[in-house]
């Protein structure tokens, strides 16, 4: 039901993946450090719950430092193409096609509110964000909760649902 999962781990890479039709986050990282992913494509990630109340994305974080992603996607996922709790750099991906946002920038209770900063290099956001509770709003190509940070280099942001780029979402 799960994609890979790494937990507490550092200095480690995951290239040239394929990873589709399963139920629970495609890749998740927890508290991983010194991480490089290159080459891995994510694609329908569906655990049948709405992205409001599920865990279906193609990439999810939670804690960390120093995690880059280049080369990759993540697509028709039932959540957020990337959701990232972590500082992390994306390198020539695109995330297109899922329910939530393309990118999701947050940070957590659970971890004292620390700030976490996502970079975005030469990349694509589209045609994310079509679900939504309530119909006259949905999700942002990219969304930043307060304190988050964003850093939006030569890429391509169009064809959301709702805003191309929400910062202070909540």
């Amino acid at each position: 039901d799960h994609g890979p999962r790494w937990f507490n781990v550092s200095n480690s890479e995951l290239n040239n993946c394929e990873i589709h039709d399963i139920r629970v986050n495609g890749v998740q990282f927890r508290n991983a450090t010194n991480i490089t992913v290159d080459n891995v494509n994510v694609t329908r990630v569906s655990d049948n719950r709405s992205p409001d109340n599920g865990d279906a994305d193609g990439f999810h974080t939670y804690g960390g430092q120093n995690l880059v992603i280049s080369n990759s996607s993540s697509s028709y996922n039932s959540e957020d193409g990337f959701d990232l709790n972590a500082n992390a750099t994306l390198i020539n991906v695109k995330a297109h096609h899922n329910n939530g946002g393309g990118l999701k920038v947050f940070r957590r209770v659970e971890d004292g509110w620390t700030d976490r900063t996502v970079t975005a290099i030469n990349s694509l956001f589209y045609n994310n964000g079509y679900y939504a509770p309530d119909p006259n709003q949905g999700n942002p190509g990219i969304k930043v909760s307060a304190g988050g940070g964003l850093n939006l280099y030569n890429s391509v942001v169009y064809g959301n649902y709702d805003e191309g780029v929400k910062i202070n979402w909540a």
